[in-house]
């Protein structure tokens, strides 16, 4: 049926983590509650071989006069490029969770539709 049915299993698969990072941000959202951000700040999540490093974010947000730091639910990869890309926004949502979630940044879902691509083009290589 396919010439090559690893490739097949591969694009399936980059299509489910596509689709995760997409539908995660919107389902973590739609609950949340409004904050207002008053620094972002990035922290290495994990460096991997070949210069990449996956870069989270530390928060400071204002909910109801009170200062909070959290976990940003956005992350950054960087390939062959020195340093984190620092988000700016002002508003955020505080998810259940305890993370919030950046207004402005959409990282997670830049990251899945660029896994739907790569999967498409896996797919019509099969043809």
């Amino acid at each position: 049926m396919f010439v090559n049915p690893w490739q097949f299993c591969v694009a399936i698969v980059l299509m489910i983590f596509g689709t995760y990072f997409i539908a995660f941000r919107f389902w973590c959202r739609r609950k949340g509650i409004p904050v207002e951000i008053l620094s972002v700040t990035p922290r290495i999540i994990k460096e991997l071989p070949n210069f990449t490093v996956i870069y989270g974010y530390d928060v400071k947000y204002l909910l109801n006069g009170a200062e909070y730091t959290a976990h940003s639910l956005e992350f950054y990869i960087t390939v062959l490029v020195p340093g984190p890309m620092i988000p700016y926004s002002t508003t955020g949502k505080l998810l259940h969770n305890g993370k919030v979630s950046l207004d402005k940044v959409k990282t997670n879902m830049t990251y899945g539709v660029v896994l739907w691509l790569f999967a498409i083009i896996l797919l019509t290589e099969l043809y």
